[in-house]
C-alpha cells in the first residue's frame, strides 16, 4: 500500500512542480493527494514499523524527500 500511495504522491508532485495542471481544480486535487497520502505514508511507517519514514522528512509537517510546497 505504501508503494501505491507513494506513486500517487510522486505523480501529484510532478503535476504541481512542472505546472502541468491545466485547471485550478486539478492543482487543488494534486495538492490534496500529495499532502494527505504523504501523511498516511508517514503514519503507516510509524504504526507498522515503529519508525519515522526512513528517507528523511519532517514527521510533524509530512514534508521531505524532495517535496516542496
Amino acid at each position: 500500500m505504501i508503494g501505491h500511495h507513494m506513486m500517487a504522491v510522486m505523480m501529484s508532485q510532478q503535476r504541481l512542480v512542472r505546472g502541468l495542471a491545466d485547471h485550478l481544480e486539478i492543482s487543488a486535487l494534486a495538492q490534496t493527494i500529495r499532502e494527505e497520502q504523504h501523511a498516511e505514508i508517514l503514519r503507516w511507517s510509524r504504526d507498522w514499523f515503529g519508525t519515522d519514514w526512513p528517507h528523511g522528512g519532517d514527521p510533524e509537517t509530512g514534508w521531505g524527500m524532495g517535496m516542496t510546497r
